[in-house]
């Protein structure tokens, strides 16, 4: 955790302007993105199923603050992307168990698969991360007996570059753009929390009770 947020979060009269407090939620995010080690690099993301709620986690991909969307990689064959197919709302939650900061993120989807998007995508994922999307079959088909769904010559070891290209077919980006921040941040004195709603380049923003 950098300097500048232990100071934030030992000075519970800090976050006291909106506007700060929604330009520090996106870089927290964008510090996700390109940190590892960092709590808000897999957060977790709801979608709908025939009015059910479902959870997974995922690894935060890319993050384009400017325009308020943010983006994860899955099997086009993947639950998931059928339920996003019937439904295009999602939600995102992001948690620091650290900073005791919470993010929650509202907004519709686009499916990208076999695009511009996807290629360059593509282009910058380890052939062990594509290693997955070699599964002969489509996440979530039940089995007999455990498997974990790959070919068996890459049981034991990663697929070369060439050899991960037949993965590619399966590769999708999930583009979200987000309609609506909530904020929240725990602390002993008394909780904080404020919701930031996007419409065009209009933002709306407000306090909440925690």
């Amino acid at each position: 955790m950098s300097s500048e947020y232990k100071n934030v979060l030992t000075d519970d009269t800090t976050f006291q302007s909106l506007l700060s407090i929604e330009a520090d939620s996106w870089k927290r995010i964008e510090e996700g993105c390109t940190t590892h080690k960092h709590d808000f690099h897999t957060p977790v993301i709801a979608t709908v199923s025939d009015g059910i709620p479902t959870l997974r986690t995922v690894v935060l991909r890319k993050v384009w603050t400017a325009e308020r969307k943010l983006a994860f990689h899955t099997d086009v064959r993947s639950k998931k992307i059928k339920q996003l197919g019937v439904n295009d709302a999602i939600g995102w939650l992001f948690y620091s168990s650290k900073d005791r900061i919470q993010i929650k993120l509202n907004g519709s989807v686009s499916i990208e698969n076999n695009s511009v998007t996807t290629k360059e995508s593509w282009q910058k994922t380890s052939c062990s991360s594509r290693k997955c999307y070699l599964a002969e079959q489509a996440p979530g088909v039940v089995s007999p007996f455990f498997t974990s769904g790959l070919p068996p010559v890459f049981e034991q070891r990663d697929p070369t570059p060439d050899e991960s290209e037949d993965g590619y077919k399966n590769f999708a980006v999930v583009i979200t753009q987000v309609d609506s921040m909530e904020w929240l941040w725990l602390h002993h004195k008394g909780h904080r929390r404020a919701r930031f709603d996007y419409t065009g380049s209009a933002l709306q923003s407000q306090w909440l009770t925690p």
